[in-house]
Parts: C-alpha cells; structure tokens; sequence
C-alpha cells in the first residue's frame, strides 16, 4: 500500500480505548506500549511491529487501515490466497490465539517471506535489521527502550529478519533470513520450549544450509539431513 500510494508512512493513527484496554490487560505480552488517545506514525507502528512484536501495534494499523480488525484479516486472507498460501488462513491481526481459525504452515512462511524480500527489498531493508527500538516513558519517566526479538539478529553473520512468535499452542517460533556471499536462507523453526532453544535451533539450521550449498530448496525441506526441531524448515535462493 505504501508504495502503490495508498498509504502513508507519515500518516498518524489514534489508538482507540479499546485497543489500549485489551493490550494493557495482557500483561506479559509483547506491545510497544501504545497509550489511549495517542496519535502514532504508521512508520513507527510497523517499527513497533516488526522489531518488538508490538500486538498493540498490529491492531492499530488493522483498524486504521480498513476501519475494522476484522477487515484487515480478511485483506489477509484474501492476500494469503493471491501469494498462495493454500495451507494458511487468519483469524486475526496480531496472530494472538483464537480457538484454532489461525492456522499457518511452515511452508506458507517461507513463500511469504520470499515475496516480502523479493517484492519489497527497500521495506525490508528499512524494518526488519532494527537493532533496538524506543516507544513511550516508563512510570519513572525514562524511555522504553526494546531489543528487538530476532534471536540471531547481530549475533549470526547476514542475518537480516524477520519474525518471531510464541503462543501456548505453537511454542516458540522463529521465521529467519539471512543472506551470505549473495546466497539467502529463509527458514522456520517452531514448537520450542524456551526462547533459548528457538535461538539455538536457528543458528544450528542456518549453518546447516549455508554449509550446504549444492542442496535445493525441495532437497532441503525433504532429507533427513537436516537439524532435527520439533519443525523446522528452509528454502534457499
């Protein structure tokens, strides 16, 4: 949208109350701590997003780009089906739990994070390498400072995005890239039970692809060489 015109970066959102109630309510969650009334840049929602896993910031974009969350999902789904994601559907913006209508393959993440970096290398680059990332005041009044949640992020070379998750259902999830020498991995890991282990399994899943290099994208999400997570996966190109 941005780059076809439709929207923005510069353009502010107000985040509502009910937006603000329900993320201040789940304690523990990850948010970019959005307060009630505040007039917030879509470049900083997609910054909160994507480097701290904002759910706050998900909702705010949903609502004020197509007035409701529940359209905005289906702008996804219908989004989803044109990429072909045939595995995948949502059910919400933020990909919080909601009695198993959100379902994503492992397969449909590294197609759609394929098209992300291939379609849209500048928004890539822009949002997806932000080491750190600041937001709001504490009640003390210092300013929340985040790392961002990419485990690999800085600690292994090329690694460039993208996205993390956890829920009690999928465990914790990593979907990654990095790129070496002009040669990128995209891969998933999920269903780990710290973030410690999600970290150690990608790190040990890049080096597994980068070490074989005259492996295909169909070889490497099929043999049995492969670093065993409870799932795993990886394309290269």
């Amino acid at each position: 949208m941005i780059e076809k015109g439709e929207l923005s970066r510069d353009k502010l959102f107000t985040v509502k109350d009910a937006t603000w109630k329900l993320w201040s309510a789940r304690r523990g969650e990850s948010t970019m701590f959005l307060r009630a009334g505040e007039k917030v840049s879509v470049d900083d929602l997609l910054k909160g997003l994507i480097t701290v896993s904002g759910n706050d910031a998900a909702s705010v974009l949903a609502v004020g780009i197509d007035g409701s969350e529940a359209a905005f999902v289906k702008r996804m789904n219908d989004m989803a089906v044109k990429i072909g994601m045939v595995s995948s559907r949502f059910g919400t913006a933020s990909g919080w739990p909601d009695g198993g209508v959100t379902q994503v393959s492992a397969g449909d993440l590294i197609l759609l994070a394929d098209r992300l970096i291939r379609d849209h290398p500048r928004a890539y680059a822009r949002y997806f390498s932000i080491p750190k990332f600041q937001h709001g005041m504490s009640p003390d009044g210092k300013p929340i400072i985040q790392s961002n949640r990419n485990p690999i992020l800085g600690r292994f070379v090329g690694a460039d995005g993208l996205k993390t998750g956890h829920t009690s259902e999928a465990g914790y999830c990593f979907l990654g890239s990095a790129k070496r020498d002009g040669r990128r991995l995209i891969m998933v890991v999920a269903g780990l039970p710290s973030d410690k282990a999600r970290r150690e399994e990608a790190e040990r899943l890049m080096n597994w692809g980068f070490a074989n290099k005259s492996m295909s994208v169909a070889a490497q999400n099929r043999h049995g060489g492969m670093p065993k997570g409870r799932t795993n996966a990886a394309g290269a190109r």
